[in-house]
């Protein structure tokens, strides 16, 4: 429930309740309401917060899946950090041994042709 609360304050636009039922209403914090903390800030250009909350994902034992890179490529490109979305992008191909998604390769694709027009 909480899941699905975070999902749709985020995709309002109300990252502020989003993160009030994630802080108060998520007695554990795993990888899908993790992701979908990540993914709503991504999504609304708070790379940031996307990229802290994903650092102490990892650092509760969270492997990121597919949704989450996603999201952390989403939060590097809507705040125009092209070069650590590529070092990202190195990182979890390398270190985690993930496969190129198309959702993810579409992501590195935004990632760079953002950079032709910064």
């Amino acid at each position: 429930m909480c899941n699905a609360l975070i999902d749709m304050y985020s995709k309002c636009g109300r990252l502020n309740s989003a993160r009030l039922v994630f802080d108060k209403g998520s007695f554990r914090k795993d990888a899908i309401s993790l992701s979908s903390m990540i993914c709503g800030y991504g999504l609304h250009g708070k790379g940031d917060e996307a990229i802290s909350l994903y650092n102490q994902m990892l650092l509760l034992g969270n492997k990121p899946d597919m949704i989450t890179v996603v999201g952390v490529l989403s939060a590097y490109i809507m705040s125009g950090l092209i070069n650590e979305g590529l070092h990202f992008y190195n990182t979890i191909t390398n270190k985690y041994g993930m496969e190129p998604t198309v959702e993810i390769s579409a992501s590195v694709v935004d990632l760079l042709t953002g950079f032709l027009f910064i």
